[in-house]
């Protein structure tokens, strides 16, 4: 061992190149490894995690309920969703996170309280007494982590609920922060019996020895019955998938793609490494030469150069695991919202491993073929200090660069497919103006606004307050801002529409505006009027639609005048709603989905006691300012002094967040090319130097018998040429090959881009160049009269 370290050491230069390129490759896996693992492979942090499930998209609390008591195959089951509290105690009034649950979650998932117990389905009754379970985190805040919180009491949103159980700080609902966790039934009471409410997250967990698909055969019997019982709202699918699966979600695919990705870096990486070991066997043909013929086997050689791999492959999977430990931060630093993983990634002991084992893989299997060539000898020559015999060895170098390059434009072409995807996004017009405008939302609590009436008379005092601000220019309501991930959807009866069965009617998203909303975001009112304080509960209830409604639900006809109402009750005195203004389309739910239909109701005219919610948008007159910020706050507050009021955000960040996924494996795409590209520079100047190295004399004769130095750089660049050129051309082929698996992330752009692929190779080759130019120079400079003399 000490031997080997030792002969390392006499090439210093040597052995930092292949541990830093082994180390990058390495390295970038090992955090790569740590999301995936975290992400898509580790089981659910839950006991028997192979037994949840969970339904595709949201569904409501009845909805859930139902399933449960008709699917035999599910064991346990129930429905959450995230909710946010009004904490009474503090200095001023304050939101804290909860979540909204039936009584069985808890116990579905298997979780054990450290104090107390748990939630339970007698906790979720109509009448029942309203119970909270908190988190480990608000226990030790609230109550100073004493035994005696049991029992305490916690005021949310103005309603007292008795403390029953702590969770221990473990704990995490799958795609939720909690901090308290109380029943639907206490709290929102009219989603707790809405069918037609689909907010929530199932959760079932299946009994022993039942297959998913046996399930779903029993899900599917299920559906059709209530289908049969409800059919103005169950007209619906019911699709069993893993709960992993589900919490997943759409970082799959660009996890997926991100971990090729960095296997192709790792395999530029490996390669690089055997082309410096072939270097090196051809560095040392004559003291190999001298040894064996002092008696040394093949076999024995073999192995001194194998161990030297393997020392090297160590030390490079050691600096990796410290480059991984530093590179993982920042890593979930540039998405911190996408990643779904609980807990969060982190170089742990199966990282560690997985590190240790592409090291040690690397170095034997990368390491074996050199070490094989450089013992195949040719003694009379390799004595001879000859360059004679070891031109298979310099093809096989010109193969591994190659290949090298081959991979830099994979990388190369798929960085520029969604770089271009990225720009087309970002390009595509949104309808709707974000910038300069900043949003907060305000959510009232049932004990204090039990009616329509209630909210509605807050919403227009705060609006009201906030637009005569000084600093503000303007200020409007929306129930679901833009781009928030929040969005409410309406069945709907057209009136001389053709008659459609029950629960099959046509839907539209329907939002609850303000008057001002639309000017304030440059949305263009293409036909008729919006809003004015002159529609209110008492007047004739007006809407106004968007170009999308207009032309898929009227078939282009004349919107003005036509009137719509809710098809759910349709037996019920029910209202007509008259359109009376068409806006421009906006993209709402994402950017990369054309705009739904749409409704626009009036806040004024809200007969939807439920609806307590609103989005404050407030633009200002200069730029925006935390005192501006303080500002708006005291002004809500003015209308309801006990209301929590966050800090306004910009509305833009909502167009961040809407394109995060892709920024971000965007990002660690550049990121990878870049590494791979530096790799395969490095073996470029390598093969180059060698090269010339080899043709010194060659280039010397040239030079004394008239060669320009231009002509010596031609030919240089030529040796370059013809290993980067077939290696373009053939990653540019592998790559249109591949691309169709990109299809599915991309936008505005076709797989077969002809730019991008121009770009790829232009770049690969032009970093070829630059990476000759070092040695050619060097070759250009030679002294025809020394190079005849050393040879």
């Amino acid at each position: 061992m000490l031997r080997h370290l030792r002969a390392l050491g006499r090439s210093p230069a040597f052995s930092a190149v292949a541990v830093v390129s082994l180390a990058l490759g390495i390295g970038a896996n090992s955090a790569l490894f740590s999301l995936v693992d975290a992400v898509l492979l580790r089981p659910l942090p839950y006991p028997r995690p192979e037994q949840l499930v969970t339904l595709r998209g949201n569904h409501s609390v009845p909805d859930v309920k139902d399933m449960r008591e008709m699917a035999a195959a599910l064991a346990a089951g129930g429905a959450y969703a995230s909710w946010m509290f009004d904490l009474a105690g503090g200095t001023e009034p304050q939101r804290g996170s909860g979540a909204l649950v039936t009584g069985e979650v808890l116990a579905t998932l298997a979780v054990r309280p450290v104090l107390g117990r748990l939630l339970t389905p007698e906790d979720d009754l109509e009448g029942a007494a309203p119970a909270a379970v908190i988190s480990e985190r608000l226990w030790r805040e609230r109550f100073g982590g004493r035994a005696d919180a049991v029992g305490g009491t916690v005021v949310l949103s103005g309603k007292t609920a008795v403390v029953v159980g702590v969770l221990p700080a473990s704990f995490r609902l799958p795609l939720a922060d909690s901090d308290v966790l109380v029943p639907f039934e206490a709290y929102y009471p009219e989603a707790a019996k809405a069918r037609g409410a689909h907010f929530t997250l199932p959760v079932f967990r299946l009994r022993d020895a039942v297959s998913l698909e046996a399930a779903q055969a029993q899900v599917d019997a299920a559906g059709r019955r209530m289908a049969e019982l409800h059919p103005e709202e169950d007209q619906r699918s019911f699709l069993l998938m893993p709960l992993g699966e589900r919490l997943a979600g759409p970082m799959r695919a660009p996890l997926l793609l991100l971990f090729g990705a960095v296997v192709l870096v790792l395999l530029v990486a490996c390669a690089n490494f055997a082309n410096l070991l072939l270097a090196r066997g051809l560095a040392r043909q004559r003291e190999l030469a001298v040894r064996a013929a002092l008696g040394a086997s093949r076999w024995r050689l073999v192995r001194e150069q194998l161990a030297e791999s393997l020392l090297l492959s160590l030390a490079g999977g050691i600096c990796a695991l410290l480059l991984a430990s530093w590179v993982l931060p920042g890593v979930l630093a540039l998405a911190p919202d996408v990643i779904p993983a609980q807990p969060q990634p982190t170089l742990d002991a199966r990282a560690i491993a997985f590190s240790a084992a592409v090291a040690l893989l690397t170095g034997a299997a990368f390491g074996l073929l050199p070490a094989m060539l450089a013992s195949r000898l040719d003694l009379h020559s390799a004595l001879k200090a000859s360059s004679a015999g070891v031109g298979p060895r310099a093809r096989l170098r010109q193969v591994l660069v190659g290949a090298e390059l081959l991979l830099s434009v994979l990388l190369l072409v798929g960085s520029g497919l969604l770089l271009r995807s990225l720009w087309s996004l970002q390009s595509a017009p949104l309808g709707f103006d974000p910038q300069g405008v900043v949003a907060t939302r305000l959510s009232l609590p049932v004990p204090r606004y039990p009616n329509a009436a209630d909210s509605t008379a807050f919403f227009t005092r705060a609006l009201d307050a906030v637009q005569a601000l000084p600093g503000v220019r303007e200020a409007s309501l929306i129930s679901e801002a833009p781009l928030s991930g929040s969005w409410l959807g309406h069945d709907i009866i057209i009136e001389g529409a053709p008659e459609v069965p029950v629960g099959q009617e046509p839907g539209a998203d329907v939002r609850t505006v303000s008057g001002g909303y639309f000017a304030q975001l440059g949305i263009p009112l293409l036909r008729g009027r919006t809003f004015t304080r002159d529609d209110t509960v008492a007047s004739t209830p007006v809407i106004a639609v968007n170009e999308s409604f207009v032309r898929m639900l009227l078939a282009g006809s004349e919107p003005l005048g036509r009137r719509v109402q809710w098809a759910r009750g349709r037996g019920a005195q029910i209202q007509w709603m008259t359109i009376v203004g068409v806006v421009g389309d906006e993209r709402h739910a994402s950017i990369e989905r054309p705009p739904d239909p749409a409704i626009y109701v009036p806040f004024t005219q809200n007969l939807m006691p439920w609806k307590r919610w609103s989005v404050l948008l407030v633009r200002p007159r200069g730029a925006y300012t935390p005192g501006l910020g303080q500002q708006i706050r005291a002004a809500v507050w003015s209308a309801d002094p006990l209301l929590p009021v966050e800090m306004p955000a910009p509305l833009a960040r909502n167009l961040e967040t809407s394109t995060a996924t892709r920024r971000f494996g965007l990002t660690l795409l550049v990121l990878f090319a870049g590494v791979a590209l530096l790799l395969a520079a490095v073996g470029v100047y390598g093969v180059v130097s060698y090269q010339v190295g080899r043709r010194a004399r060659e280039l010397g004769v040239r030079m004394a018998l008239g060669a320009s130095p231009g002509r010596v750089l031609g030919l240089v660049l030529g040796d370059v040429a013809r290993i980067a050129a077939p290696a373009a051309l053939l990653g540019l082929a592998v790559a249109l090959a591949l691309s169709r698996l990109l299809r599915a992330m991309l936008y505005g752009v076709a797989p077969s881009d002809p730019l991008t692929y121009l770009a790829a190779g232009a770049i690969l080759c032009g970093l070829a160049g630059v990476a000759a130019l070092g040695p050619a120079r060097r070759a250009m400079r030679i002294d025809p009269a020394v190079a005849l003399r050393e040879e």
